[in-house]
């Protein structure tokens, strides 16, 4: 019997593993002319209330360190921020979001006389840094500049970038000895460019670790942190489309080879 219940949990395993890496593609040719990019940040979906709660939080309203190294990368780029939970391109394409650009000028008057201003809070945190983030306020201090932030929607992006964790899985020791625990983590990267109003996904990269049971599901004691142990069903991982060594997917390897974007030049 046990053996059994193993062989039907593992076939159901492989099937959402299956079904997650379905409709991944590499059809990215030469980007578009990119004015502005939407860089969204995917959110884990597996929990329903921080979901909603993310999802009433859904735009970005500072400019982090992927930002920063954009607009330190590409100075004329707009950047487009957004976090959302379990994105989809077509549902959440009118998702609010926040536009952050590099300002001079009567465009800065706001941004210097607001201490509430994006970019008071910004150089507020970022000043004295080392990072992308304090480097972009000293430029924008020596050229009396200001990081200027609006409204904006995915949608007035010329490229979309996401990338994030769609759903997280529980190893060994935190399902101890649920059968039904989530069992998939799986991580995935989407490209797409915009033709006039509507987007076409051009590239996505799903990767996925799975917990599948031994051959003959028995309890025993599993390993936790440290010296934590606890009775669960022994697993093992199962990795996909994750490089050798590592076990998250290089997005910033991604941004320089598909859309020219390099930013590990500036860090």
């Amino acid at each position: 019997l046990s053996l059994v219940a193993a062989s039907v949990a593992n076939a159901g395993i492989d099937d959402k593993m299956r079904a997650l890496l379905k409709g991944d593609h590499d059809a990215a040719a030469s980007p578009p002319p990119i004015g502005a990019i939407a860089v969204i940040d995917i959110d884990d979906n597996s929990d329903g209330k921080k979901s909603k709660r993310r999802k009433s939080r859904s735009r970005s309203e500072f400019c982090d360190q992927m930002c920063a190294e954009i607009l330190l990368s590409r100075p004329a780029m707009r950047v487009i921020r957004a976090h959302l939970p379990g994105f989809s391109l077509e549902l959440d394409k009118n998702a609010e979001a926040t536009m952050f650009r590099r300002a001079f000028g009567g465009a800065c008057d706001d941004a210097f006389s607001d201490p509430n201003s994006a970019h008071a809070r910004f150089a507020q945190f970022a000043d004295g840094r080392t990072d992308a983030r304090g480097r972009l306020v000293a430029e924008l201090k020596a050229a009396n500049g200001c990081l200027a932030a609006a409204p904006a929607r995915i949608a007035d992006a010329d490229v979309v970038f996401a990338h994030g964790v769609l759903q997280r899985g529980q190893g060994p020791y935190a399902a101890g000895l649920d059968l039904f625990a989530g069992k998939i983590t799986a991580e995935r990267i989407l490209i797409a460019y915009r033709k006039d109003d509507r987007f076409k996904t051009v590239y996505r990269m799903t990767a996925v670790n799975a917990w599948k049971f031994e051959p003959l599901l028995y309890p025993a004691v599993v390993n936790g942190s440290g010296l934590n142990v606890k009775i669960g069903f022994p697993r093992r991982m199962i990795s996909r489309n994750y490089p050798e060594d590592r076990h998250r997917l290089d997005a910033i390897a991604t941004l320089r080879d598909r859309l020219g974007i390099d930013l590990a030049a500036i860090r």
